[in-house]
């Protein structure tokens, strides 16, 4: 049986959200998925990252899906 896990990270500047993410990412043995959760979006979706990247979680609502 796999495991699945989902963490979510608040943070804010200057806080090392980002060393912590990836610490605890390598000791789950799993793939951190940050900004580039965005760019991968954005090409999927066939838009640039700066197209989609002010529809993030801290942009409020949204009619773009």
């Amino acid at each position: 049986m796999s495991s699945h896990y989902v963490v979510t990270i608040s943070r804010q500047f200057a806080s090392i959200g980002r060393i912590i993410g990836l610490k605890m990412a390598s000791n789950l043995g799993i793939e951190l998925l940050d900004r580039d959760i965005v760019k991968e979006a954005g090409r999927h979706l066939g838009v640039q990252k700066s197209e989609i990247s002010h529809y993030d979680e801290n942009s409020g609502k949204s009619n773009f899906f």
